[in-house]
C-alpha cells in the first residue's frame, strides 16, 4: 500500500509539514509505502497549457495520485480556507480524466491560533469531494495551538496528538483497503 503525502504549505520549516511527517512515521511503523509530494513545481492552472500538454510537473502529480491507494494532506488555513497553491492542484488534478475520483483522502491542520483550520477544512473537503474523493471527516485531525503539541524540531510534545494521528491512520489505511476491493 503506498500513501502520498503532501504538505500544503512551501514554506521550509512548516508546522504542517513538520504534522505530515509525524503521520509518515507512523505509517512506516505499520509498513506502509509512503511518498511526499512537492507543490511547488506545479505551474498555475491554465487552459492554454493544458491544450498543449499537461507540463511534466502535472503529469508526475498525477501520476502519484493515481498510483497511491490513499492521500493525506497536511494543509495551512489561510484567509478562512485553503492556499492556492493546493486549489491549484486539485484545479489539475481534476483535469479528465479526473485522478482525483474515488480517492481516499485524509486532511489534517495545525494552526497557530484556536481555530484549527477549520474553515480550510471545510472548503478543501468540499473542492475534494465534488470531484469524487473521499474525504474522511473522522477522527478529526485539526489541531490548534500548535506550539503546545509540536517542539520546534516537529516533534509530539502532547501524546494525545500521537494517538490521533495513529486512529487517523489506521481509519485511513481501512478505508483505502474497503475501497480499493470493491473498484477492483
Amino acid at each position: 500500500m503506498i500513501v502520498l503525502g503532501i504538505a500544503a504549505s512551501l514554506r521550509r520549516e512548516s508546522w504542517n509539514r513538520k504534522l505530515l511527517h509525524q503521520a509518515f512515521g507512523i505509517l512506516r511503523d505499520k509498513e506502509i509505502e509512503v511518498e511526499e509530494l512537492d507543490l511547488k513545481p506545479i505551474p498555475m492552472y491554465n487552459r492554454d497549457v493544458e491544450e498543449v500538454g499537461f507540463p511534466k510537473a502535472v503529469l508526475d502529480f498525477r501520476h502519484a495520485i493515481q498510483k497511491a491507494d490513499a492521500v493525506l494532506i497536511a494543509s495551512p488555513e489561510y484567509n478562512n480556507s485553503m492556499p492556492g497553491v493546493l486549489k491549484n492542484a486539485i484545479e489539475w488534478a481534476s483535469r479528465r480524466p479526473n485522478v482525483l475520483d474515488g480517492k481516499v483522502m485524509f486532511v489534517m491542520c495545525t494552526t497557530s491560533g484556536r481555530s484549527g483550520g477549520s474553515r480550510m477544512h471545510m472548503h478543501l473537503s468540499y473542492s475534494l469531494e465534488a470531484e469524487g474523493a473521499w474525504v474522511l471527516h473522522q477522527p478529526k485531525g485539526l489541531l490548534p495551538n500548535v506550539t503546545d503539541i509540536l517542539a520546534a524540531d516537529g516533534s509530539i510534545i502532547d501524546p494525545s496528538v500521537s494517538e490521533l494521528l495513529d486512529q487517523a491512520m489506521v481509519r485511513l489505511l481501512q478505508m483505502a483497503r474497503i475501497l480499493g476491493q470493491q473498484s477492483s
